[in-house]
């Protein structure tokens, strides 16, 4: 076979197949059939026997594409996929078309040429039809078609059936209406049946019935409510004097049937009441009995009265009787006021109690403040031994919290640094306790676990800090906020700025921790002792209250233990020696100028 004979025999049977379908199932056979046909012209084999080097690529390549879509695990054939590769199929076989067709220059209309033999065709035929086109798909159609059909029909069939009868039992209900006069609940049963027959021929209509049906039902249901419409009419007031008749034989009724009912509850409130009434004059009773036996008693005041009096009478008259029935009366008020006494002796013991618990609990807190106060204040005594720099003394820092219950923290302000490059430095500081609100000014400084001094700006949540007892304690997130004044306060040795709400411990003596001397920052005098740390006490030299808005850190320590606050130093060594010239007999005054030098104290703020 030549290869114009393979041309015009794969364009031939190429020209067969039509469009494909979008529906992927339906389109599966024909993308077989057409595999099929280019395997017949034994394209599997090679693209050099056509004769044509293009056409053979490009039917190689829709081959391909028609392998990939019929492969077993493939997702061609997908729904979502196969209007993309169906777009595709088309295109190429439309160009293997007009390729061919440009090759042999016939129309796709035309048949193969003269020269192809009809034992050829025939054989291809007989190959396609025998092979690779099986009767049994076409029958497999034919089939399902009529298995359509006839589904559609009796389907068809049931539903105007179903109608016929529902209209008939619908009629039917309507002449026994109409024949009996039913009240207007028979009438509302109708109409909802009506309602839901209008449903359901609604859905009969839209899904399945023909056009005849429909119009069948349309009209008798328009009948219908024509009657329906007729009967509201016609009947209505009917109805509703048969309700009203209905409604007065069902009270009777129940009348007659709650009758018993009824009155057995009235029974049985009776008895309620009676036995309601039964405590009543039981408690009657015992009041009276008790009344019975205060009046006896009176009573019997009364007869040795009378007997008192006849006698009185019959001895000195009737003021001796009026006497003592005055005597009587005033027993009785001397008995009522004694109630009144004791009553309100009762109360007063109760609140006394109540006092001394309290006083009890109070004086307990003051001990538990003493007792921590002096812990501290023994820890901070042997620091200063160790450093040399302070001497034993009662003072120590203040205790913790107050009776209201705020979380208090203790912090001791220092004016002292670390030392550093051989240069020492004076710890000296204020103990203040921050009740309620833990602020602290943003110059503070605190000592960190490895004794370095850490500035409260940099203080975060999770940071550990040493306490003044040397235990280590954790900030919790720090918040800053502004506040409205702040108070100055200077000693000879230490200098501090608070808030005004900050609360100073006085001189620590033990009468003092039992009665609670903290002062507020703002009504603090000159002149007043104050707890300096490493220090002991010190008389108040200046106290100033600053009317000016400033940002201050509030510091919440867990567990809440008094925390050291100190404040960073700016080293120095003192004024510069400048070198002199070296002259005889000096160096006696030299050496006595040497032993004046002093290394100026390093504090917070700089002071002349």
């Amino acid at each position: 076979m030549t290869a114009p004979t393979r041309l015009a025999e794969i364009r031939f049977w190429l020209g067969k197949i039509g469009s494909l379908p979008s529906d992927p199932a339906q389109a599966h056979p024909s993308l077989e059939s057409l595999q099929t046909t280019l395997m017949a012209v034994h394209l599997s084999s090679g693209s050099a026997e056509l004769g044509d080097l293009v056409v053979g690529q490009m039917c190689q390549k829709l081959l391909d594409i028609v392998r990939k879509c019929l492969a077993p695990h493939s997702t061609c054939m997908y729904t979502y996929n196969w209007s993309y590769h169906k777009t595709e199929l088309e295109l190429q076989l439309h160009a293997v078309r007009a390729c061919i067709d440009s090759r042999l220059s016939w129309g796709s209309d035309q048949a193969p040429p003269s020269d192809t033999s009809d034992l050829e065709l025939h054989r291809a035929l007989d190959l396609f039809r025998n092979e690779f086109a099986p009767a049994s798909v076409g029958q497999d159609a034919a089939n399902r078609l009529g298995l359509l059909r006839q589904e559609m029909q009796a389907l068809l069939d049931s539903v105007a059936q179903d109608a016929a009868s529902k209209v008939g039992l619908l009629r039917q209900e309507m002449q026994t209406l109409r024949s009996e006069f039913a009240p207007a609940a028979v009438v509302q049963d109708a109409a909802n049946k009506l309602g839901l027959l209008q449903q359901e021929m609604q859905t009969l209509r839209s899904e399945f019935a023909p056009a005849a049906v429909v119009q069948d039902a349309a009209n008798e249901l328009g009948l219908l409510q024509q009657e329906m419409q007729t009967l509201r009419s016609e009947f209505a007031p009917a109805a509703a004097a048969n309700e009203l008749g209905l409604l007065r034989q069902e009270m009777q009724d129940l009348r007659n049937e709650f009758a018993s009912s009824s009155m057995e509850k009235d029974v049985v409130a009776e008895v309620g009441l009676l036995q309601d009434l039964k405590e009543t004059v039981t408690q009657i009773s015992i009041r009276v009995d008790q009344l019975e036996h205060w009046d006896g008693r009176c009573h019997g005041s009364e007869h040795l009265a009378e007997n008192i009096s006849r006698n009185a009478i019959e001895e000195s008259g009737t003021d001796r009787v009026a006497e003592l029935r005055q005597r009587c009366r005033e027993q009785d008020m001397v008995k009522s006021l004694a109630d009144k006494i004791e009553a309100q002796q009762q109360n007063m013991l109760d609140s006394l109690r109540r006092e001394r618990s309290g006083l009890i609990q109070q004086l307990a807190n003051r001990l538990d403040r003493a007792g921590s106060t002096l812990s501290l204040q023994s820890c901070t005594l042997h620091q200063g031994w160790a450093d040399g720099q302070c001497k034993p003394s009662t003072a120590g820092p203040a205790a913790r919290g107050s009776d209201s219950g705020s979380e208090a923290s203790w912090v001791c302000l220092s004016r002292g640094g670390s030392d550093t490059q051989g240069s020492s430095s004076v710890r000296s500081g204020i103990s203040v306790e921050t009740a309620g609100c833990n602020c602290f000014m943003h110059d503070a400084a605190f000592k960190s676990e490895t004794g370095a001094l850490v500035p409260g700006s940099a203080l975060h949540k999770g940071s550990r800090v040493l306490a003044a007892d040397g235990s280590v304690v954790q900030a919790n997130d720090p918040e800053d906020h502004e506040a409205k004044a702040t108070v100055l306060l200077k000693t000879g040795a230490a200098e501090l700025e608070v808030t005004t709400k900050s609360e100073l411990q006085l001189e620590s003596t033990f009468l003092s921790l039992l009665t609670g001397a903290e002062v507020r920052a703002k009504d603090l005098r000159v002149g007043d002792e104050v707890l300096v740390g490493g220090l002991g006490p010190a008389r108040l030299q200046y106290a100033d209250v600053k009317l000016e808005p400033v940002m201050v850190r509030k510091i919440v320590f867990q567990p809440d233990l008094p925390v050291e606050v100190l404040k960073l130093s700016i080293l120095s060594h003192g004024d510069k020696q400048s070198k002199r010239t070296r002259r005889g007999g000096q160096n006696r005054r030299r050496s006595d100028r040497q032993d004046n030098c002093t290394i100026p104290d390093t504090e917070g703020y700089l002071t002349d």
